[in-house]
């Protein structure tokens, strides 16, 4: 299908939805849709002024439960055709990855973006009367009325650091990574699990040694604290159509 016949969907609205639902059956058709993602990323990342703009664009596309990048993994590469999702898992792999660099950057720009409005601020009550003038001199530098330094307040503030994600976590994401670019999606499931799905439904019996009460958490005689990621394949099995690729 030539990229020229997708439907004109907005693209934070397709990414809701399967590349079968937008008719997207092709490689170019993916390459479409991913350059379309970037633009608006790129778009959305020029306007950013601020740290809590940066904070926005984080959970807009990388948010855990609703982000832009988790609604491509979960609504088109697990439900695209065996032969598209190498192709869209290196593309949701560098779309990521980008996103995580630039959002990061806006970060880093905010002390830059704070001090550029301070200074503005200062020459904007440098030409008033009385008071104003104590805070105005030359090459910009605050001097009191006598003539000795004063309170600069154009220096930045104290900034906290934004720390470093968990060595846990780093490790993790590169796994992702691996498998993104192998054409696997991430499958979650619920910590608090029925005993249908971690037990009957692996051919675990009722009278199975696991299943005893010093091995199980149960919460209710029908609910375990899960016991094992085996009950995500299950799950996962009813709602997508083989073949699958999951971590």
């Amino acid at each position: 299908m030539p990229p020229s016949d997708l439907p004109p969907i907005d693209i934070t609205e397709a990414v809701k939805r399967s590349l079968d639902e937008l008719g997207v059956r092709d490689a170019a058709g993916v390459q479409e849709l991913f350059t379309r993602l970037e633009n608006l990323l790129q778009g959305e990342l020029a306007t950013a002024l601020d740290r809590a703009d940066a904070e926005t664009l984080r959970v807009r596309w990388l948010g855990r439960n609703q982000g832009i990048i988790g609604s491509i993994s979960g609504n088109w590469l697990a439900k695209a055709p065996g032969e598209l999702k190498r192709e869209i898992g290196q593309k949701l792999n560098g779309l990521r990855q980008t996103a995580e660099q630039e959002i990061g950057k806006g970060y880093g720009r905010f002390g830059g973006r704070f001090r550029s409005v301070s200074e503005g601020m200062v020459k904007s009550v440098s030409g008033g009367q009385g008071a104003a003038r104590s805070v105005s001199g030359a090459q910009g530098r605050a001097i009191s009325v006598s003539g000795e330094p004063a309170l600069d307040i154009t220096l930045p503030g104290n900034r906290r650091p934004l720390g470093v994600r968990h060595p846990l976590r780093r490790v993790m994401d590169e796994i992702t990574d691996i498998f993104f670019s192998l054409g696997y999606s991430v499958e979650e499931g619920p910590d608090i699990e029925s005993t249908y799905y971690n037990f009957e439904a692996l051919n675990i019996p009722e009278d199975h040694p696991a299943r005893d009460d010093q091995d199980t958490f149960y919460i209710e005689p029908k609910t375990v604290l899960r016991t094992h990621t085996s009950p995500v394949q299950i799950r996962t099995m009813e709602r997508l159509q083989p073949p699958l690729r999951i971590i």
